[in-house]
């Protein structure tokens, strides 16, 4: 999801993920699937930066009323490629 958002040739150094308040994916091993996922793309070296929505939260239902099952990308962070740089 990320990679598709980051512009061709730069390297992602951050991604915020919300996770919804009824989701039953624990921030801890989303880290772990990261890294192994990540190994080898423009993503290798970056943070993830996982945020759980309190239970009881209305945040989930503001935004989109499935979310609070799930997870959504908030934001990436990238490094622009140096100039003359091959992707």
């Amino acid at each position: 999801m990320s990679l598709a958002a980051a512009p061709e040739g730069s390297e992602i150094c951050r991604i915020k993920l919300r996770v919804g308040s009824l989701c039953d994916a624990e921030p801890l091993w989303l880290q772990r699937y990261f890294r192994i996922a990540a190994r080898g793309t423009p993503a290798r070296d970056a943070e993830l930066a996982v945020r759980r929505v309190p239970a009881g939260s209305t945040e989930d239902a503001v935004r989109d009323p499935d979310s609070a099952f799930g997870y959504v990308l908030e934001s990436i962070e990238i490094r622009d490629a140096p100039v003359g740089a091959v992707p």
